[in-house]
């Protein structure tokens, strides 16, 4: 029998995962953050040639993104992005994309920033004054009229960052992201824990920018699991430079 480690097996349900999802999100996150693996994966210092584990593990991240990367494609939205890209406005992409309802409560959410810029409108509040700041280019949007017109559809701009932005101001904003920020502040330079902040900090992002919920429990383990990543690898790391054994990212 062929003995599979456990590691690839995950690798390989999250992989069949992330395309039966069809998330649009999970699509493109997963190859950026495969593209981040593997331009951070470690080597062992003045080790001029790759092993075959080296290339190996290359060729299956490669292979992995590859997977993902035309199954996302399938996707309608993601292959939209895609043709968007060479947009240089936000308008066109917007509605190139299908995204507009979503980038209008974005719109919508800055400018109720910029009108309480310190402490915002109240956590949940934002939504409220999305008719007094919707952009006249949403309006032909079903979704948009909806929410305009529906006392029970709440206008969600599904970005954490605009959602802090517009409900807590600059003082929730930095207070969140200094909490955030504390997780990854470990002085180990194990480049297996580097490969794995540098990947947490891609998913993190994608995960801002495209849900705003602080009651998710990815979010919440990811960053629990950094912390303790780097904590636990800081002596580790210590004891294997003092054999004579260094890495480099």
């Amino acid at each position: 029998l062929v003995k599979i480690r456990y590691e690839t097996l995950f690798l390989w349900i999250a992989v069949i995962g992330v395309i039966l999802s069809g998330s649009r999100t999970a699509f493109v996150s997963t190859v950026v953050i495969l593209v981040v693996v593997l331009l951070s994966s470690p080597r062992i210092k003045n080790r001029k040639i790759l092993t075959l584990a080296d290339i190996r593990r290359r060729i299956a991240i490669l292979v992995v993104g590859a997977i993902v990367a035309v199954g996302s494609l399938s996707n309608e939205y993601v292959y939209s992005v895609v043709r968007g890209f060479g947009s240089d406005d936000l308008i066109e992409f917007a509605q190139i994309t299908s995204s507009a309802p979503r980038v209008s409560a974005w719109v919508s959410g800055l400018e109720v920033f910029e009108d309480n810029p310190v402490v915002g409108v109240g956590l949940g509040n934002a939504f409220s004054h999305y008719q007094d700041n919707v952009p006249d280019w949403a309006l032909p949007y079903s979704e948009v009229q909806l929410w305009l017109t529906d006392p029970s559809a709440r206008p969600n701009p599904k970005n954490m960052l605009v959602k802090l932005l517009a409900e807590t101001g600059l003082l929730g904003f930095g207070l969140f992201f200094a909490f955030v920020l504390a997780h990854f502040r470990s002085g180990s330079l194990n480049p297996r824990y580097l490969v794995l902040r540098n990947a947490a900090v891609v998913a993190l992002l994608f995960n801002y920018f495209s849900l705003d919920s602080f009651a998710l429990p990815t979010e919440w383990f990811l960053l629990g699991f950094v912390l303790l990543s780097g904590r636990e690898t800081v002596q580790t790391y210590a004891k294997s430079a003092r054999t004579g054994l260094v890495y480099e990212n």
